[in-house]
């Protein structure tokens, strides 16, 4: 999309739709960089080209970011408005609202003790990841991974993890180049179509 054609739908959605149009440009920006910069740790230049600018449809090309990556904050402002969201560890990003961000940042989380995965135990018991599963056609999940991922040009998919569980069991996983095996998100396919 062009910047005129930018300019033109960001101001004809904000006409439209008054105020609140802001807020939610702000608050989606300032969040999504926040839990993709400091949780997934992807480049900002990648989270705005697939994430934030489509699915704003253009209008956060005109946000101005500020990134704070010692106090791990990202603010977003957008005409009048503007919104932050701050990293907790262990308790990843949280846009500051009502409750001041010196309270977000004083709050606690019980300690609770991480779970142990056991590297030979398959998911999700264990990190053995990928299991062999009897009655699974691993052709046909592959083929629909390449098509999850084979980008178009008039919509783009943005795919940046595949996993498939089949009765309990891990049998599939793939991740874009740009993620790490941790996902942002995960399609899970139901695979009576593929079995056997």
């Amino acid at each position: 999309m062009n910047t005129i054609k930018i300019a033109v739908v960001s101001i004809g959605v904000l006409l439209l739709s008054g105020c609140k149009l802001a807020d939610t440009l702000t608050d989606y920006t300032a969040s999504t960089l926040c839990t993709k910069i400091f949780l997934s740790g992807l480049p900002v230049a990648h989270i705005m080209k697939t994430d934030i600018v489509p699915a704003t449809l253009g209008t956060a090309s005109f946000v101005k970011i500020d990134i704070d990556y010692h106090e791990k904050s990202v603010k977003a402002k957008y005409s009048r408005t503007q919104a932050k969201a701050i990293y907790r560890e262990n308790m990843g990003c949280t846009l500051v609202g009502e409750v001041s961000e010196s309270e977000l940042r004083d709050q606690t989380l019980p300690n609770v003790p991480l779970a142990y995965l056991d590297p030979q135990q398959a998911w999700p018991y264990g990190s053995a990841g990928v299991s062999a599963a009897a009655g699974v056609n691993l052709d046909i999940i592959e083929q629909a991974a390449d098509e999850l991922f084979q980008e178009k040009e008039l919509f783009k998919l943005n795919t940046s993890s595949v996993l498939v569980v089949y009765k309990g069991k891990l049998v599939f996983e793939r991740y874009a180049p740009s993620t790490s095996s941790i996902p942002q998100f995960l399609c899970f396919l139901f695979l009576k179509r593929f079995q056997r």
